[in-house]
């Protein structure tokens, strides 16, 4: 008969041990299922569609990460409160690499009540903010405000077709040609006393067509003659796609009294005949 090995008695205690300790470390685990936002439409704030792309989570006391929508986000429960934060994300002036939080919506915020093990679902809502300014607003249903024609030609000029627009509505949309291959138009009406110390300014629009179409700002003050910065150039998109455009710094260095948004779009050699589509124009800041 083999005697008692203390020295295997004691290995195989020690890895019980270990292996008890370990589990007991474990935290426990909570999965949030996150599906698509909706948005609370108040007062005349046009359409209801946004493109929110991901979320930026965070509890009371740590950031969870920001995930795409819709997505499964995994928290380890000892990992912050019980107050969940979600900030809506955009893509910042239509670039996929730069990701922002969008300023204008108020943050979706829950209480928890989790178990170990629990999988919890939202659907986040997002509202404008409260103290959001609406400066301009055109849903592209009748008379434009987008009236005062910089390129000359009373040919090229955008006009209002029923029931072609994002939500079955109205939108606006002019048509280029080789005789008329020119579209540069602004509102006659200019926006004063927009912020300056870097509160955020951002528009948000829906377009399509099939013609480069750039967006920009034309800056006034008293004895300088207007100027115009265009800030970007949208490709063609043949659906509806929507932009969040943030004019913030652009207001904040140029300084000027008043400001106004300018489209232009020009035909390009490899067409005979072109068009572009706006809708839901919504010029914001806080």
């Amino acid at each position: 008969m083999r005697g008692f090995d203390g020295r295997r008695a004691g290995w195989g205690l020690f890895t019980l041990f270990f292996l008890a300790a370990c589990t007991k470390e474990l935290p426990p685990a909570v999965y949030l299922q996150l599906n698509r936002p909706s948005f609370d439409l108040r007062y005349a704030e046009g359409d209801s569609d946004q493109a929110i792309t991901e979320y930026h989570v965070f509890t009371d006391q740590s950031f969870l990460g920001a995930f795409n929508i819709p997505a499964i986000v995994p928290w380890i429960t000892t990992e912050g409160g019980r107050e969940l934060t979600i900030i809506p994300g955009v893509r910042e002036n239509g670039i996929q690499l730069s990701p922002a939080f969008y300023p204008l919506l108020e943050p979706f915020r829950v209480n928890l009540s989790v178990n170990s093990a629990d999988t919890l679902t939202f659907q986040p809502s997002f509202s404008y903010k409260d103290r959001t300014k609406y400066r301009w607003i055109e849903l592209c249903n009748g008379p434009l405000s987008l009236d005062l024609d910089l390129d000359l030609d009373t040919v090229t000029r955008l006009h209002t077709v029923p029931a072609i627009g994002i939500s079955e509505s109205g939108a606006a949309t002019a048509t280029l040609t080789l005789s008329h291959p020119v579209l540069e138009v602004t509102t006659s009406t200019s926006l004063t006393q927009l912020p300056k110390d870097g509160t955020p300014i951002w528009m948000e629009m829906h377009y399509r067509g099939d013609l480069l179409l750039q967006i920009g700002l034309r800056g006034k003050s008293p004895g300088i003659a207007p100027v115009i910065n265009y800030k970007l150039a949208l490709y063609p998109k043949v659906n509806w796609n929507k932009i969040y455009i943030n004019f913030t710094p652009d207001v904040q260095l140029s300084d000027l009294a008043e400001y106004q948004v300018v489209f232009r779009a020009e035909l390009p050699d490899t067409l005979s005949e072109g068009a572009i589509y706006l809708d839901n124009i919504k010029l914001l800041h806080l």
